[in-house]
C-alpha cells in the first residue's frame, strides 16, 4: 500500500509540474514542450484523481 501511495503522490507531482511549468516565461525547450500535450495531461490527471480517490479511500480508516 506505501509503494501505491508513493506512486500517487509522485504522479500528482508530476502533472502539477507538467500543468505549471509552461506557464513561467522561460524559453528552455523543455519547458516549452509541455505547452502542447495538455489533453494527455488532462486525461491523465483524472485517471490520477479516480485512482487517487479509491486509493486514498482504503487507507483511511472510518469507525
Amino acid at each position: 500500500m506505501k509503494l501505491v501511495l508513493a506512486l500517487f503522490w509522485f504522479s500528482t507531482a508530476l502533472i502539477l509540474f507538467t500543468t505549471l511549468a509552461p506557464l513561467t516565461k522561460s524559453q528552455e525547450w523543455w519547458i516549452r514542450g509541455w505547452d502542447f500535450p495538455r489533453l494527455h495531461i488532462a486525461l491523465f490527471a483524472l485517471i490520477a484523481l479516480v485512482l487517487g480517490l479509491f486509493v486514498l479511500s482504503k487507507s483511511v480508516a472510518v469507525p
